[in-house]
């Protein structure tokens, strides 16, 4: 398994007898499940699970699916030979459905010539007993275990020893606004 640019592993992939195995990713997010811009950044959690291995090329291909901005409503994908299951919050309105589908859409011809059929589920399927994934228990036990979803981004928190070789005189280079350059 390659390790993604955009994607942060939160945990090392995780085996389950009589399962598919599973990693959880996180990455900055600035839209929300609707698809709606926030105001500021939060982090995002998400499971991807898999059979026998996660391909590297499907990793570049969810990345160029987040880039279009098709993660923000996802909180679980399953993979299964050509088939994305693709596990929704609960918070998505039924009239961001169509957008989210169209993003999608763009991209199920991941790689290789390999197209995937992409099936669309709420996460509200999962924690009722109505889904009719054959693997609804692991899902439900991975979605009641890990903490998916958004959540606040910590900044991270500088001391003013860690800004002391950032002084007026290292940033010279730059032009000054009295030289007239903007």
């Amino acid at each position: 398994m390659s390790t993604p640019i955009l994607f942060h592993p939160e945990c090392d992939p995780v085996t389950v007898v009589g399962g598919p195995d599973y990693v959880i990713y996180s990455c900055l997010q600035w839209q929300d499940s609707n698809l709606g811009l926030m105001t500021q950044a939060a982090k995002q959690t998400f499971c991807v699970m898999y059979g026998d291995y996660l391909d590297h090329r499907f990793i570049i291909a969810l990345e160029r699916a987040y880039l279009r901005g098709a993660l923000a409503p996802v909180k679980l994908i399953v993979i299964h030979e050509q088939d994305l299951s693709i596990y929704l919050d609960s918070k998505v309105s039924s009239s961001s459905i169509p957008a989210i589908e169209a993003i999608w859409e763009l991209d199920t011809n991941l790689y290789s010539g390999r197209r995937y059929t992409v099936a669309f589920a709420s996460e509200d399927e999962i924690y009722s007993g109505r889904s009719d994934s054959s693997l609804w228990s692991v899902i439900k036990q991975v979605m009641e275990t890990t903490s998916l979803g958004f959540s606040p981004y910590e900044f991270p928190s500088y001391d003013e020893d860690d800004l002391e070789d950032y002084t007026d005189d290292s940033l010279s280079f730059l032009p000054s606004i009295d030289e007239g350059h903007p």
